[in-house]
């Protein structure tokens, strides 16, 4: 449900400046531990080249957690871990791999 409510929100991130551009690039979840949901949005960088790449990469690391987060435990210490090192981790991972402009460290 959350990640429908994502999808068909696309007009709450409309580009005030050029309306015509949306700011969301990527929507997904993950839904397999039975207390937490994570749905995130990406939104690239659409004026740095490989910015695609970059959301593509985010996607597919995201999915690459689904084990881990399904083990979760449902304390704030444990989901602000979770998050602190899938950030750490993905900068790490592409750093020096893609356009500097397109990897913002964490």
């Amino acid at each position: 449900m959350a990640k429908s409510i994502l999808i068909n929100s696309f007009s709450l991130c409309q580009n005030l400046s050029a309306p015509e551009k949306f700011g969301i690039d990527a929507v997904g979840n993950l839904t397999d531990n039975e207390n937490l949901y994570f749905c995130y949005v990406v939104d690239g960088h659409g004026g740095c080249k490989n910015s695609d790449i970059l959301v593509k990469n985010f996607q597919a690391y995201v999915l690459s957690l689904k084990d881990v987060f399904a083990q979760l435990n449902n304390t704030t210490q444990d989901i602000h871990d979770f998050f602190e090192r899938l950030t750490e981790n993905f900068y790490i991972e592409h750093r020096g791999k893609l356009r500097p402009a397109a990897v913002i460290p964490p």
